[in-house]
C-alpha cells in the first residue's frame, strides 16, 4: 500500500473510531524550541518538576521511540454541555467531569492500530502517547494541522475550540505529512484578560506557579496566601482562559459517553472534598482526573473554596 492510502486509511479508521481532527507530521525538534527551554529556566513549570528533568527528551522524539519516522496525532472533542454541569458551589475543570481521558483515549488508540495492521496488511512499530511520555503534543497538533496554539497556549481548532484531548502515535512509518494552520487569534486577548490571577503573563506565556489549574492540580505544598482569594471557588482546574475564547461558538457538546459526568451528586460540593475519607475518596474517583490530585490537596482546595464563599458573602 503506498504512503497516501495508508495515511488516508489511518485518518479515515481514526474518524470512524470517534476521534476528531487527525493529522500527521514529521519528528523534527518543534521551532518553539529555544522558547520552551527559556521557560523551563525562568522557572515557569513551577512545582512540574517533570517537565524540567525531561526537558531535552521533549525536544527529541527519537529518545522516545528511536525508529520514529512520522507522528500521528488525534484529537477528541470535550466541550462541556452546560445543561449537564452538576449543581454546587464549586467548580471542576470540565475535562474531569468524567473518566480520565488518559484511558479512554489509550484504549482507543490501541484498538485504531490494530484494526489499521488488519485493514490495510502492513506492519509497523508504534508508541501510543497520552500526555504522560515526554512530548510536547501541542506542538506537534499544531504542527500537524490541528490547530494553532491560542494566547491562552492551548490549542485552538476551527470547529472544536480550546476543547480537545490530544494523542500522539510515534511510527516508523514513513507518512505523507498534512500542513500546519495558521494562527487565527489575531487581536483578541480575551483569555488574557479572564485570568484570575494573571498568570498569562503574555501572549503564550504561562506562569505556573500563578496558574489555577496547576496550583489546584499539581502543587502538592500550601498555597500562598495572596493567590487563594483568585481561586474563588475553583476546586480543581480551572476553564476561564478556555471558555471565553470567541472560536467556542463552532463547538459542539461532546456525544463521548466517558466523558459525560459522572459523581454529580458530589462533584461541585466543597463540604464533601473537605470531609471525605482516603476509602471514599478513592472509590469514587480512581477513574477521573481528580485522582491525579488526590484526596489532601482537593480537601485544600476545599477550605479555600469555602473561605472564599465565607469572605464574598461578608462583603
Amino acid at each position: 500500500m503506498d504512503r497516501i492510502h495508508l495515511s488516508n486509511a489511518i485518518k479515515h479508521e481514526a474518524r470512524r473510531l470517534g476521534f476528531d481532527p487527525v493529522g500527521i507530521t514529521g519528528p523534527e525538534p518543534p521551532e518553539s524550541a529555544p522558547q520552551f527551554l527559556d521557560w523551563i529556566r525562568k522557572g515557569y513549570h513551577g512545582e512540574m518538576l517533570y517537565l524540567e528533568q525531561r526537558a531535552q527528551q521533549r525536544l527529541d522524539l527519537r529518545s522516545v521511540f528511536s525508529a520514529v519516522r512520522s507522528v500521528v496525532v488525534v484529537g477528541m472533542n470535550y466541550a462541556p454541555d452546560p445543561t449537564t454541569a452538576p449543581a454546587g458551589k464549586g467548580r471542576v475543570s470540565c475535562y474531569a467531569w468524567g473518566k480520565d481521558y488518559h484511558t479512554v483515549m489509550r484504549s482507543r488508540m490501541k484498538h485504531l492500530l490494530a484494526r489499521v495492521r488488519e485493514q490495510t496488511g502492513v506492519s509497523f512499530a508504534a508508541r501510543i502517547c497520552v500526555d504522560t511520555a515526554p512530548v510536547l503534543e501541542r506542538d506537534l497538533a499544531q504542527r500537524a494541522g490541528l490547530g494553532w496554539i491560542g494566547k491562552n497556549t492551548c490549542l485552538v481548532n476551527r470547529n472544536f475550540g480550546t476543547w480537545l484531548f490530544l494523542g500522539v502515535i510515534l511510527t516508523d512509518l514513513d507518512l505523507p505529512l498534512d500542513m500546519p494552520q495558521k494562527d487565527r487569534c489575531g487581536t483578541c486577548r480575551k483569555c488574557l484578560d479572564a485570568c484570575p490571577t494573571g498568570a498569562l503573563i503574555a501572549p503564550r506565556v504561562l506562569d505556573a506557579r500563578r496558574c489555577i489549574s496547576a496550583l489546584t492540580i499539581e502543587c502538592r505544598t500550601d498555597i500562598l496566601d495572596d493567590l487563594r482569594p483568585s481561586i474563588g471557588i475553583h476546586l480543581f482546574g480551572c476553564d476561564e482562559c478556555l471558555s471565553v475564547c470567541p472560536w467556542n461558538r463552532f463547538s459542539r457538546p461532546t456525544k463521548e459517553p466517558p466523558f459525560q459526568p459522572i459523581n454529580r451528586d458530589i462533584l461541585f460540593d466543597p463540604p464533601f472534598f473537605l470531609n471525605v475519607g482516603e476509602s471514599e475518596f478513592r472509590k469514587r474517583f480512581h477513574n477521573t482526573p481528580l485522582a491525579r490530585a488526590g484526596r489532601a490537596a482537593l480537601a485544600r482546595n476545599a477550605a479555600i473554596v469555602l473561605n472564599n464563599l465565607v469572605e464574598t458573602r461578608i462583603d
